[in-house]
């Protein structure tokens, strides 16, 4: 049944428990099928007809308790997206949900995207006020129009429209809110230094009973609605506005589905017509909480390019969608903070510096862009001075110091690297710090909303930080056999040392706490000695590594991202002396790195791809003789 309030009016859905409930059983189901399925693979006691039962058993339990369970988090929404939009991890794997499953996920994203819409829709006008025939908004300007006309009339017509007036303000006042625009009109009378609590008497029980009521409405919404928008933008390529959009890719689609076999040419203009739509919608910023829910509605409707190409694939609708998609999700996680959580984004001033540096990329030759360039130059010293208290902050000057030393625009992140970056380790490990910081920019927790991060009292890369220490705990086990041993006898330990690394590496970090965890293992790998282990770190750098400069270089930014305030989460309020430990990493990138090497110590996506093809293998198996060849290479060159 239906939940009514007083008024016997059907009770609008709460956006906030919509947009920030905690509660995440979908999100948990996912995440611990794929744990099974790891600790299943990795398990070397299992046979092949026992590893495969027990898959079956984990997909049939899976498709039991996400067939049980609605979307009815964001957190739920999320994981539900990446799995039926194939998103959630960076590499090609056979391993996939159960197509029931898929299909439960679908339907149940969906749906939710459906109740937050019409949830949102609901709270974008005034309602209609019975007593007065007129909505809260309409009657608020009705007042300010009588009190002007009373003002010029004399003194018995100024009386009868003053008593009007009067009528008016009351039954708004005494009226129940229904929306943030109904409740703000009360605000803005209750408020008012003519009519409002200021005004002697005025201040009553009428207006306190107002405000608990104004409050009560207010707490169930996110308080950035209001500052946010709730209108839907006009896209000025298409002339529509992104609900526009979205409705018109349905409608289309739902025309393709309708027509005949054989008129490919009516099924082409559709086509083309809706992709043209969705890399309009992309190449826009939404600016509403209405234009960001349009853009997820357009990523995970059927007709979209997201589950069946590459989404990295440079110039593609793919690629172009799926940037929108994280924008779009980058700006509900910012302006949906609750209300006792409405703290500024640390980093304010560098992501609005970032936009302006970015900005003459995309206008045409003119004066509005040379003055566009001006105020980029401003930027870019706000970039390089202030310093970066969260991951989207550090992601800021990563990304501009890609462009700026190793000479590539930011967007090049999410394709393959480039030769060059490939042959020099320092524009590696650059390389791939800019890219993990530009991922987390979209999937670390809002700053707004410090609670946000770790719903369960756990830091935000627990599974990280957790794997890290089995990972030194199994490394110091494997170190502390006896010489002498069986290949036999030493097997089990370098499994649990190699599952260990596979697991850490197919994690993604969420803290800069995280990335950490990923550079050390990085620069385990590149050390190649037996001084540099997992246990030497939160020590004095091994003296091995004062040869290298690059790994001195890498070992600094290791204590650096320990050490900072934003490590262990994304709301900070630094009280020491600030330094920016970015920029003095990469000054010492650029004194230290030494010349670049002949090949490179880890393989690329695409090597790693192209190496599983061609020899039948899982890409695990692939990294394991990568390393284990250029183990032997740099052997033979010493």
């Amino acid at each position: 049944m239906t939940e009514r309030d007083d008024s016997g009016q059907p009770a609008l859905p709460s956006l906030r428990a919509l947009l920030l409930g905690t509660a995440a059983p979908l999100s948990d189901a996912l995440s611990e099928w794929e744990n099974d399925y790891r600790a299943t693979e990795a398990d070397p006691s299992l046979t092949a007809d026992q590893r495969i039962a027990l898959w079956m058993d984990q997909d049939n339990t899976l498709t039991k308790r996400v067939c049980a369970v609605p979307v009815r988090s964001l957190a739920d929404a999320v994981a539900a997206a990446g799995q039926y939009l194939n998103l959630a991890r960076q590499d090609v794997t056979a391993h996939a949900v159960p197509e029931a499953v898929a299909q439960a996920l679908a339907e149940g994203l969906h749906a939710y995207l459906s109740e937050v819409r019409s949830t949102v829709q609901a709270t974008e006008g005034s309602s209609t006020i019975p007593a007065l025939a007129m909505t809260f908004a309409d009657a608020v300007a009705s007042i300010r129009r009588r009190w002007r006309e009373a003002a010029e009339a004399d003194d018995t017509e100024s009386d009868k429209i003053a008593a009007d007036a009067i009528r008016i303000m009351e039954a708004v006042l005494k009226a129940d809110p229904r929306t943030p625009a109904d409740a703000l009109a009360q605000i803005e009378l209750l408020a008012d230094p003519d009519t409002g609590m200021a005004v002697g008497e005025s201040s009553n029980e009428t207006d306190a009973a107002t405000i608990r009521r104004v409050y009560a409405v207010l707490a169930g919404v996110p308080s950035g609605i209001a500052a946010a928008g709730t209108g839907s933008t006009i896209l000025p390529s298409l002339g529509m506005t992104f609900t526009q959009a979205a409705d018109r890719i349905a409608t289309n689609y739902a025309e393709h589905l309708a027509l005949p076999d054989e008129d490919e040419e009516s099924a082409d203009r559709l086509v083309d017509e809706w992709n043209t739509i969705a890399l309009a919608v992309s190449a826009t910023a939404p600016q509403t909480i209405t234009d960001a829910l349009a853009v997820l509605r357009i990523a995970s409707h059927p007709s979209s390019t997201l589950p069946f190409c590459d989404v990295h694939a440079e110039g593609s609708t793919a690629e172009a969608l799926f940037g929108a998609l994280l924008r779009a999700a980058a700006f509900l996680s910012a302006v949906l903070a609750g209300p006792v959580q409405n703290c500024p984004q640390p980093d304010a001033e560098l992501l609005a510096a970032w936009g302006l540096w970015c900005r003459p990329d995309t206008m045409p030759d003119g004066p509005e862009r040379q003055a566009a360039i001006t105020a980029a130059s401003q930027a870019e010293v706000t970039i390089e001075t202030v310093p970066a208290r969260t991951p989207q902050g550090a992601a800021v000057k990563a990304m501009a110091v890609v462009q700026l030393v190793l000479g590539r625009s930011p967007d090049a992140l999410e394709g393959p690297m480039p030769e060059d970056v490939e042959d020099d380790c320092a524009s590696r490990v650059l390389w791939t710090l800019a890219r993990d910081l530009r991922r987390l920019w979209w999937w670390a927790p809002c700053p707004s909303a410090p609670t946000a991060a770790a719903p369960n009292g756990q830091h935000p890369d627990a599974r990280l930080l957790t794997l890290w220490e089995r990972y030194t705990a199994a490394v110091s086990a494997y170190d502390g056999l006896p010489d002498g041993l069986t290949d036999e006898d030493y097997e089990p330990s370098w499994l649990a040392v190699d599952a260990l690394r596979d697991e850490i590496e197919a994690t993604m970090p969420i803290t800069l706490a995280g990335v950490a965890v990923r550079l050390k293992l990085h620069l385990i790998g590149l050390a190649e000695d037996a001084a540099v282990t997992p246990s030497c770190f939160g020590g004095p750098m091994p003296a091995v590594l004062n040869s290298a400069g690059d790994l001195v270089a890498l070992w600094r930014l290791i204590e650096h991202l320990e050490g900072a305030t934003v490590a262990t989460g994304p709301c900070v309020t630094p009280t020491a002396p600030e330094t920016d430990a970015f920029a003095e990493t990469i000054a010492a990138f650029r004194t230290e790195a030494p010349a670049s090497l002949a090949i490179p110590d880890t393989p690329t996506e695409a090597m790693v791809q192209a190496g599983a093809a061609a020899g039948g293998c899982r890409p695990e198996q692939v990294r394991t003789m990568f390393a284990a060849m250029v183990d032997a290479y740099h052997r033979e060159a010493a």
